[in-house]
């Protein structure tokens, strides 16, 4: 449905160039929920701008529902009107002095393709009732909340019928409750209406929430793509690693099946590793506490420096031979307190090669 191949974009200015994208290939399916991860620099809005045609890249290929959109090589260029795709900003892009209706129903009687009136009206009466807004045609958008008026913004881009729609941190500008609210509407109307969503986010919890896939990003490339269990689970760097959460990165030296960190010798998961420096990385979830020694291997002695209670879990400082690991338990049970032992499951460990600068 949407696939980009060789996308570079380089900015100029005063104080040098900033390569935004550089040569970024990508294929989403049709029907997927596809959400670009990254931070701020990173260049994810930048290729959803230039597949929305927003943006012209410097180089490579778009294809949109399968019909070229951009080729530097030929010399094409369509633009965003005729692409088929809607669009849904971080800013809701919603008229004040308009009503929900109006606003809904301008891009489909503005420009070449105007719609008749009774059309227009079935079209924005369902785009609407998908968003849940359907009681709210009349009002004045001034008197929306701020999850009311993305709805709004949202059902306006659902209303010219499109293959792709294209989503840059529309949940950015709301407050936790309703960044829930309206990312479960999302993904609701998503799946109902089997659209193509190519979505932007800097917020991990976001992107694994929605995504069928991420692209991870950063300084204008892809570093990973895959499901959102495959990239927690098994990231290909450190730093894919830590888009996704709290994570404990130990240092040491590997020697067959054991390697030799700063808290003791851990046995690996697989025999045999290439020996060398490698970064060892354990996910609070993955540290395991008890009181009583587990018949385990990678079980060692900590001792608990703090435990917060947040409800659901405890969060537990744990040092462990001079070191800090940071653990998450269910809070089915008292604190632990004073002395603990700590298990690692070897085959809960990311193994990396560290990094020589």
């Amino acid at each position: 449905m949407i696939r980009v191949a060789k996308l570079s974009k380089t900015y100029r200015g005063a104080s040098g160039a900033v390569h935004a994208l550089r040569e970024v290939d990508l294929d989403v399916a049709r029907g997927e929920f596809f959400v670009l991860l990254g931070p701020s620099g990173s260049g994810k809005t930048t290729l959803l701008r230039s597949v929305a045609g927003l943006e012209r890249p410097d180089g490579g290929e778009i294809e949109v529902g399968g019909h070229a959109a951009f080729s530097s090589e030929r010399k094409l260029f369509v633009p965003a009107e005729e692409r088929g795709v809607g669009m849904v900003f971080q800013s809701y892009a919603i008229w004040p002095h308009l009503t929900v209706f109006e606003n809904v129903a301008l891009p489909l009687t503005q420009g070449k393709k105007r719609l008749a009136r009774e059309r227009v009206r079935q079209r924005v009466a369902d785009a609407l009732k998908l968003v849940g807004m359907e009681e709210y045609a009349a009002r004045p958008a001034p008197l929306l909340s701020g999850g009311q008026q993305q709805r709004v913004a949202l059902a306006r881009a659902l209303a010219i019928d499109p293959e792709v729609l294209l989503m840059d941190e529309p949940l950015s500008n709301l407050d936790a409750r309703l960044r829930e609210e309206v990312r479960v509407k999302i993904k609701a109307v998503a799946r109902e209406l089997r659209v193509t969503v190519l979505y932007v986010t800097h917020d991990q919890v976001e992107a694994m929430t929605l995504a069928d896939r991420i692209a991870v990003m950063a300084d204008g490339r892809i570093l990973q793509a895959g499901a959102p269990d495959e990239l927690y689970r098994r990231p290909a760097s450190p730093r894919v690693a830590e888009f996704f959460g709290a994570i404990n990165w130990l240092r040491g030296e590997a020697r067959g099946g054991v390697v030799e960190t700063e808290i003791g010798a851990l046995r690996l998961a697989v025999d045999g590793a290439a020996p060398g420096r490698i970064v060892v990385g354990v996910r609070p979830e993955d540290v395991k506490l008890s009181a009583a020694r587990a018949e385990a291997d990678n079980v060692l002695v900590g001792e608990v420096r703090s435990a917060v209670f947040t409800g659901g879990e405890f969060l537990y400082d744990i040092e462990v031979n001079g070191k800090l690991l940071l653990a998450r338990a269910m809070s089915d049970r008292e604190a632990l307190k004073g002395t603990v032992f700590v298990h690692l499951p070897s085959a809960r460990m990311a193994l990396f090669r560290e990094d020589p600068s």
